[in-house]
């Protein structure tokens, strides 16, 4: 839920700043007449800083500047989401080898062959695994006709 919201807050944003760059970024004619014609210029600063040449390039700057801070400021509330996901310890796994337990079945083929089927591996302990690997190797071995010897063990899997 909070990653939806930082992330829908993080497009918008993005399209916020997107919009106030390239609006900024965008000279009107007038402003690139202004920009464009030549004008006297006097050597105090203040004065030159008066010029409308000078406040619109001024301007353009400090919008472009914003906008772009929005850009970075929204990419990064899309990212965060995404770090946190990819950061974060998935609550479904066992933090603990011990803790999980695979289910195993023999080969036709070859009895001595141990085939993989599932592992049991949730964080709520090593006794819930056990307890639902036993349940589901005993509903696999009742199936009928089942020629195969289905068991489990502690740990993960292992060839």
């Amino acid at each position: 839920m909070i990653a939806d919201i930082l992330t829908g807050f993080g497009l918008l944003l993005t399209v916020i700043g997107a919009w106030r760059a390239a609006a900024s970024v965008v000279l009107k004619e007038d402003d690139a007449i202004a920009i464009g014609v030549s004008r006297y210029a006097s050597e105090v600063r203040e004065e030159n800083l008066t010029i409308p040449a000078v406040q619109n390039l001024l301007k353009a700057s400090k919008g472009a500047r914003q906008g772009f801070c929005l850009i970075a400021i929204g990419t990064l509330l899309q990212i965060l989401p995404i770090a946190l996901k990819l950061l974060a310890v998935s609550p479904a796994m066992a933090t603990d080898a011990t803790e999980t337990q695979t289910l195993y079945r023999t080969s036709l083929t070859d009895p001595i062959i141990r085939v993989h089927v599932a592992s049991f591996d949730s964080n709520s302990g090593s006794r819930y695994n056990a307890e639902n690997c036993a349940v589901a190797a005993d509903l696999f071995q009742r199936q009928e006709g089942v020629k195969t010897r289905f068991w489990c063990e502690s740990g993960r899997f292992r060839k």
